[in-house]
């Protein structure tokens, strides 16, 4: 089964910065309906972004290619806000290099910069992590400042840049990071204490 698999704790919630609540689930193939009205609310700039063309409406292919994972060399993630569509993420393994998957994403534009596309960014990486997916790769045009940051700012190393195309590995999970994080949540306890740090004094 794969790290989407319903059974495996496949939904999951997260808190954006405004406060709302953020479901992210497997796409499945049902969700093309909700998926079309969608992306007729999504600029036609973020569209020419994400999928390299000025496409009003997209060919049966690529609406197969939206909708059609498997949970292994396909992975394709949902990002809801009260059960409405809010943003889609996508790792494809290469044929021709089995470590290599291509990330793509795209985030409705009223609610970009909230931490949706980091969230879909950061499952993503977990979920190609366990099927064996150790490099990454991003077709990003130049002006898509926004898919640049999102991997400058993730856990990768960059490795190249040609043609559009940027390459990243991913770097190993730093180790006792994910039980610090819910320590941190279970008792408030400051970051740079559970690093061992000691906290600055407070001025006056």
């Amino acid at each position: 089964m794969g790290p989407f698999d319903r059974r495996r704790g496949g939904t999951t919630f997260t808190r954006l910065r405004d406060g709302a609540a953020l479901q992210l689930r497997p796409i499945e193939t049902q969700d093309r309906a909700a998926l079309q009205l969608w992306l007729a609310t999504v600029s036609p700039e973020s569209r020419y972004l994400r999928f390299h063309g000025n496409f009003s409406s997209l060919t049966e292919s690529q609406w197969r290619h939206l909708t059609e994972v498997d949970g292994q060399d396909r992975l394709g993630l949902l990002a809801l806000i009260e059960g409405q569509v809010v943003g889609i993420g996508h790792v494809i393994r290469l044929n021709d290099a089995p470590h290599t998957g291509e990330i793509a994403l795209l985030v409705s534009d009223c609610l970009q910069r909230l931490g949706i596309g980091s969230a879909l960014r950061d499952r993503l990486v977990r979920a190609a992590r366990r099927v064996g997916i150790k490099r990454l790769i991003a077709h990003v045009l130049p002006n898509n400042q926004g898919m640049r940051r999102l991997l400058e700012a993730g856990p990768f190393k960059k490795i190249g840049e040609q043609g559009g195309a940027i390459e990243v590995e991913l770097l190993p999970p730093r180790r006792g990071q994910r039980w610090r994080r819910i320590l941190g949540v279970l008792f408030g306890l400051h970051p740079r204490w559970l690093r061992g740090q000691k906290r600055r004094p407070q001025p006056g």
